[in-house]
């Protein structure tokens, strides 16, 4: 079963490891990889169709931080470690 967070705030109340796939605002994104800096863990999904990025920043495993941007290709930090 597919996680489904229909807001920030969802995810902020939710949101606690990745998943291969996420629900966010009606739309699939996928696990992308994740980033470590400092000590936050930052997960990255994409969702193609929207050409969107969503970035859920955890510390402790607990999120603090959603942020998104759009980007026609996929954006990801060389510090990335891919998922699968």
């Amino acid at each position: 079963m597919t996680p489904t967070y229909k807001n920030n705030t969802a995810i902020y109340d939710n949101y606690r490891a990745p998943a291969r796939f996420i629900e966010f605002q009606g739309h699939v994104y996928k696990f992308k990889g994740i980033e470590r800096k400092a000590d936050v863990d930052i997960h990255n999904y994409r969702c193609n169709y929207e050409q969107h990025n969503l970035r859920i920043h955890l510390q402790s495993g607990v999120p603090f931080y959603v942020d998104g941007f759009y980007s026609i290709d996929e954006v990801m930090d060389d510090a990335v470690h891919r998922a699968g």
